[in-house]
């Protein structure tokens, strides 16, 4: 026999018998909630092995149960990602009810590289359950390219997108030395609202943009400040603004601090530097010298790109766009919601039950309508009714 201790509710301090039995049910319901609820990921660890051979690092992970199609090698800031996912389901039927059985594995491992380490010098394998990824050691030149994934049977070594893809490379400069109104005339001549300026030997030493020359005394737009606000004025910020309104050289009205990025910094950092500064363009430096300029219209035009290769032709196989519409679902914000049904004819995917809010019901439909294979969605889910406290 098993003795079972069953603790009964004190009230808090302050606290009727009342209130402290609502607490102890609002307790169980939890509970029970929580027990029905399905782990989302088991996590794998995986076998790995790492040698050191003759001009080269070799990197082995057994996968037992891995295809090709589970496996995403990427490369970025000189770090090596290997990440698997896979799912597996399986439905019993018979005459008095329907088992379902869903598992879910999932893995991520980062290794270093050495630097300057590129995708193309990543040779990536995969044969019988056993992941296989090479790379020179610092120093060497490359053992081969990298294998994609139609001629090896390997997933594809993948890399974000960095600022030398999307620059403009030909950019026009001013030297630091030239007039404010050669200034004018050049950006008037390229149709461009800023221009990089350099010294001498071709370094990066400001910025001068049509803000620079708004404040003219040569067409009467001079800042001026009433009399009692010129009383609170610094003579700095007084002398600062004479200038910028009087000087000849562009080397005066010039911005001279500078937001710049190298040429293999990722467009992700690149945006966040557009958007955190509220300027509309980024110097790409390397060794002090400037070898290209990202704006703002360059991200467009890369996302733009981008959004054409993803729209991919419908497969056909609406079990496999299925099995892509759970996995993106999982990894929506929140989520993918226990009771969520989804099924999926002809390309179109049907969402069938309860999201927590507007928001993530949003989106899961979007991460529905983003999945290669998917033509149109069908929304039938509803906002989950919120229990009443």
């Amino acid at each position: 026999m098993t003795l079972k201790s069953f603790l009964t509710p004190r009230p808090e301090r302050n606290e009727t018998p009342l209130l402290a039995l609502r607490r102890e049910i609002d307790r169980l319901f939890d509970e029970f909630g929580r027990a029905w609820t399905t782990p989302d990921i088991v996590g794998l660890t995986p076998r790995i092995n790492m040698l050191q051979r003759e001009g080269h690092t070799e990197l082995t992970i057994e996968l037992p149960g891995f295809d090709q199609k589970d496996v995403e090698v990427s490369v970025g800031d000189d770090i090596l990602t290997v990440t698997g996912k896979k799912r597996l389901e399986s439905d019993t039927d018979d005459a008095d009810a329907r088992v379902q059985e869903r598992s879910y594995t999932a893995f991520s491992h980062s290794f270093e590289l050495p630097p300057g380490t590129g995708a193309g010098d990543i040779k990536v394998q995969m044969d019988k359950g056993a992941l296989s990824v090479t790379w020179p050691k610092a120093g060497q030149p490359a053992a081969g390219g990298t294998m994609n994934e139609s001629e090896t049977g390997a997933p594809a070594v993948k890399r974000p997108t960095i600022a030398a893809d999307v620059m403009v490379t030909n950019v026009i400069t001013i030297n630091r030395h030239q007039t404010v109104q050669e200034a004018a005339r050049m950006l008037l001549d390229h149709h461009i609202s800023g221009l990089p300026v350099v010294d001498d030997s071709g370094h990066l030493v400001g910025l001068i943009s049509e803000g620079d020359l708004m404040r003219r005394t040569e067409i009467g737009t001079e800042k001026r400040r009433s009399w009692w606000l010129e009383l609170f004025t610094s003579s700095e910020t007084r002398a600062s603004d004479y200038v910028k309104s009087n000087a000849l050289l562009v080397e005066d009205v010039m911005t001279k601090r500078l937001i710049t990025a190298q040429d293999d910094t990722p467009l992700s950092e690149i945006a966040t530097l557009l958007e955190r500064h509220g300027i509309k363009r980024v110097p790409i430096i390397r060794d002090g010298k400037l070898v290209g300029i990202v704006s703002r219209s360059n991200l467009l035009q890369a996302f733009a790109s981008a959004s054409a290769e993803r729209t991919q032709p419908r497969t056909g196989d609406d079990r496999a766009t299925r099995e892509r519409v759970l996995e993106q679902l999982k990894a929506a914000p929140g989520g993918m919601p226990w009771l969520l049904t989804v099924t999926v004819d002809d390309g179109v995917a049907e969402l069938r039950g309860p999201a927590s809010s507007e928001e993530q019901r949003a989106a899961l439909r979007v991460a529905a309508e983003t999945t290669p294979g998917v033509r149109a969605v069908k929304d039938e889910m509803y906002r989950m009714p919120r229990v009443p406290e």
